[in-house]
């Protein structure tokens, strides 16, 4: 006689429990961000994802961090095939760097956000209101912050009027290309302040100073800055000389 699996004496059938997660689980769909708040668009503009897709699609020559890709390769496990690894590594890179462009000139006022509320006129965002403004809210076209959930704006479509778009393109293809015959001053896009220059820097996660100033040199708002001012001043913020790390002294 083979041996085989006990009766099971409970009432209930023994079955796999199904667990959901509200209407949306049930119907096997994941709910949006932006629901409650679909519908309504700023007249005469785009929303923000189709702003990224713009950016993304032009073939510019965005800057590259090449001390940090090296440094990607060397800390890479994966038996990924050498070309093939540097093309998802730029890739990346690339994606990083058209962000940050964006959520700089939107977190500083230079490109204006908008929101279309149920029921009422369009209104602008201020700046400081969108505290995770990220890839992710970039890609989607509505504000999807990690932790900032309690915002009024939270799960709201944005968008950016086309004129502010054309011109925010056009000053970041000038810095990119030196093709364009328009100048940021006539297209009202101010340039960084020493103080804000000096943050840029803190803020900035790579190490190498003129792969720095070259991305630097992309952002619609750049001061004009030369690259031996530039070193200098990196120097003093960063605590580092063109990329180097600092020196350790050895203990004795």
């Amino acid at each position: 006689m083979g041996i085989g699996r006990p009766a099971d004496k409970r009432d209930t059938p023994t079955r796999f429990p199904v667990i959901t997660f509200g209407a949306a689980a049930e119907s096997g769909m994941q709910k949006r961000y932006d629901d409650g708040f679909r519908g309504p668009a700023v007249a005469d503009a785009l929303q923000l994802n189709d702003c990224w897709a713009d950016l993304h699609a032009r073939d510019l020559p965005w800057p590259m961090d090449e001390e940090r890709i090296e440094q990607i390769k060397g800390r890479t496990s994966i038996p990924w095939p050498a070309a093939q690894l540097d093309a998802a590594i730029r890739h990346t890179q690339r994606e990083d760097a058209i962000a940050r462009c964006i959520i700089s000139a939107a977190e500083s006022g230079v490109l204006p956000m908008w929101i279309a509320p149920i029921g009422e006129p369009d209104r602008p965002v201020a700046p400081s209101a969108l505290l995770e403004l990220g890839i992710d809210s970039l890609k989607a076209g509505c504000y999807r912050p990690y932790n900032d959930r309690d915002s009024d704006l939270f799960g709201r479509p944005l968008f950016v009027k086309r004129d502010h778009w054309r011109a925010f393109v056009a000053a970041v293809t000038a810095r990119l290309t030196g093709k364009s015959e328009e100048a940021p001053g006539e297209l009202g896009i101010q340039p960084y302040t020493d103080d804000e220059r000096q943050q840029w820097m803190r803020d900035h996660p790579g190490l190498n100073a003129d792969d720095a100033h070259r991305e630097y040199r992309a952002d619609p708002r750049y001061d004009g800055t030369k690259q031996a001012a530039w070193r200098a001043e990196w120097k003093r913020v960063k605590g580092t000389r063109r990329g180097a790390q600092p020196k350790q002294r050895r203990k004795s």
